[in-house]
């Protein structure tokens, strides 16, 4: 962190001064990627990728710092173990043992600022009590992985840690569902384009960063699930509102979640996208919520693209005709990496859902990488349409089905954080565990932002 915050206050004064310079890149760089590069971006969009990427990162950074607290405050909400308590309040407790992982793809299942936005009870049933949905949106493999490590002070390999004494996030007994590493291209799309052959370091960093994940999990005896990436509806192209804006993107979420109550109070229940949920109830893909008003809720933020304020804001940032093939492609190339080198040499279980989300014809016409536009509507990011939800959780619930995963893994007289007075806790090596592979050669988040400084300057040389 003390190395982006470097970075920061050089390209400030870059922008007082143009009389500094950049180093930390060999000169083969300025002689080999300049040549190479599909189209030199500019000065105005290298210090907008550069800022937004530093103000995501730290919004991320500070969300997980909210969301993740050390030891115990994952399950508890306090970071001090409870016990001895009773076998009910151990039960109790430690309901909700499936975690879900990820970014805005999974975050829009649960709420913003305290409202309910996406009803999970709507797509999961009674089966939602067992979820903990700790999503982040727009962050990406690295900021998870970043987030860990400092609270673990970089040991991943301590078998089940002491709540007592170590600060590690607990993870014991949990199912971890994992879908994250999308970000980890978008930050950095406009530089991926411009040199191509980057890609595939980023996307070995994020096969470093789930590999760092799934060493934490299992070190404690946690059991996870990594899911694929969909593909992406990119034929024709449009905007992409509730795609990855960062920070501005969840103020304008968190802005309307302020009047979601009010407006689930005095809307009337009609539209395109409630049909739909109505729809996805009486086909039986959906569960029907306990009150009108979290479908109306429900309906109000999958189909707000449709509100005047939000056209006028896609307007004013210029995001009409965004094309999302060379994300979609990306995507594609991060699952094959993550089944191949995550999931099957981790002893992971792994979901893909590719070819459920593909569009069908295009798929017939050669283009894997088109996915189906009536899962998403006019939204080429998120799966937000009420279709793409309950085929998303549907296949998520026969999966963890399959697996017998729904079952809670908890012993009855509790774990490190939540026990008995009888409790007995392993130690040693877990069942499963498997050594963390050497790492890739990657490009993380501090050589990107270096690499934008050094075509800001204009001047890679040490």
């Amino acid at each position: 962190m003390l190395r982006i915050i470097f970075i920061s206050i050089v390209f400030l004064l870059h922008s007082l001064s143009t009389s500094l310079y950049a180093g930390a890149i060999d000169d083969w760089y300025q002689e080999n990627i300049f040549k190479r590069i599909n189209g030199i971006p500019t000065q105005a969009e290298l210090a907008k990728e550069f800022a937004e990427a530093l103000m995501v990162k730290t919004y991320a950074d500070g969300r997980y710092a909210e969301i993740l607290g050390t030891k115990c405050f994952l399950k508890n909400d306090q970071s001090s173990p409870r016990g001895p308590i009773s076998v009910e309040e151990v039960a109790t407790n430690t309901r909700n043992h499936v975690l879900l992982w990820g970014d805005s793809m999974t975050a829009a299942l649960t709420s913003v600022g305290g409202l309910i936005t996406v009803n999970p009870e709507i797509y999961f049933g009674s089966k939602a009590n067992n979820i903990m949905i700790k999503a982040v949106g727009s962050s990406s493999s690295e900021d998870l992985r970043h987030s860990l490590d400092v609270r673990a002070d970089y040991n991943p390999f301590l078998f089940y840690p002491d709540p007592h004494t170590n600060n590690h996030v607990n993870l014991e007994n949990k199912t971890a569902v994992i879908l994250i590493g999308g970000n980890d291209l978008l930050r950095f799309e406009m530089m991926l384009k411009a040199i191509p052959w980057l890609t595939i370091f980023r996307q070995n960093s994020v096969v470093n960063n789930l590999n760092r994940i799934v060493t934490y999990h299992q070190a404690q005896g946690a059991r996870v699930l990594l899911l694929g990436q969909t593909p992406r509806p990119s034929d024709p192209p449009e905007f992409v509102f509730f795609g990855d804006l960062g920070v501005l993107g969840d103020f304008y979420r968190e802005m309307l979640s302020a009047a979601l109550e009010m407006l689930g109070a005095g809307i009337s229940a009609t539209g395109a996208v409630f049909a739909d949920i109505d729809a996805c109830i009486s086909a039986g893909q959906c569960h029907r919520p306990l009150n009108s008003l979290t479908t109306v809720v429900s309906s109000v933020y999958a189909g707000s693209h449709e509100n005047v304020w939000e056209d006028y804001i896609i307007a004013r940032l210029g995001m009409a005709g965004t094309d999302t093939t060379w994300l979609s492609q990306q995507l594609g190339y991060q699952t094959i990496m993550v089944k191949n080198l995550v999931a099957m040499t981790r002893n992971a279980e792994h979901m893909d859902e590719w070819f459920a989300f593909s569009d069908p014809g295009a798929l017939a016409a050669g283009k894997w990488w088109v996915g189906n536009p009536s899962l998403y509507l006019e939204d080429r990011i998120h799966f937000s349409h009420p279709w793409g939800h309950s085929l998303h959780t549907r296949n998520l619930d026969q999966k963890l089905t399959s697996l017998n995963w729904w079952e809670n893994p908890i012993p009855t007289q509790g774990d490190r954080c939540n026990f008995t007075s009888s409790a007995t806790f392993p130690t040693g090596q877990p069942a499963g565990w498997t050594e963390e592979p050497p790492e890739l050669p990657a490009a993380d988040d501090n050589t990107l932002l270096l690499l934008i400084l050094c075509f800001y300057f204009g001047h890679c040389s040490v």
